[in-house]
């Protein structure tokens, strides 16, 4: 179950996804500073974990509305940037870009697609605020979304520490009491820009 407010909201499998679970109502509302819990009941041991909906970058913008991208030029190092107001040195962030028409044309189609061409783009987590976006971060022309997320911090230690190696280890990031895991929550602004290919 999730629990915002003292108000349960209980949990159902998500069909063909092997444990994964979702909420099937639509009565729960996702507000900056709400705090949620989650609790697993698993064969009578009580895993629960806490987090508290963060604040969303501010003041997200980007360089042009329109990137066009150069056909007859093999290495296209055009680029647009999105970019909004820094925190600190130490939040993360993260940046998905979506096409979102509803027929896809390929920017380069001579592989046939082959290659597992995708609508959608995720950056890894990033501590600056900036992010340009370049030719190779996209498949298709036309018009995209992009969302900056600001991390949660219990999620963005996951990342401080993914740089081990086998000569040191440590234990692993959880907020999870009776178990591993991380609960988090992210609160995200967007802004469009279209592609268009010459």
């Amino acid at each position: 179950v999730l629990r915002k407010n003292g108000v349960e909201y209980a949990l159902t499998p998500t069909p063909g996804d092997s444990g994964y679970y979702h909420f099937a109502g639509t009565d729960l509302q996702v507000n900056i500073g709400d705090r949620f819990e989650i609790a697993v009941d698993y064969f009578g041991k009580m895993a629960t974990g806490e987090t508290v909906i963060p604040q969303p970058p501010r003041n997200v913008r980007i360089s042009a509305s329109e990137l066009v991208i150069d056909s007859g030029v093999g290495f296209d190092t055009s680029s647009v940037t999105v970019s909004w107001d820094a925190e600190n040195d130490e939040t993360f962030y993260f940046v998905t870009i979506e096409n979102l028409e509803p027929v896809l044309t390929p920017i380069n189609d001579r592989f046939g697609g082959l290659f597992g061409q995708v609508r959608a783009f995720r950056s890894r987590p990033i501590r600056q605020n900036f992010y340009p976006i370049r030719r190779f971060d996209l498949s298709y022309s036309g018009r995209h979304q992009v969302r900056v997320y600001k991390i949660n911090d219990e999620y963005a230690k996951l990342y401080e520490l993914g740089l081990q190696d086998s000569r040191h280890l440590n234990e692993p990031e959880t907020n999870i009491r009776n178990g591993l895991g991380i609960f988090s929550g992210f609160s995200s602004r967007t802004v469009e820009f279209v592609v268009r290919v010459n």
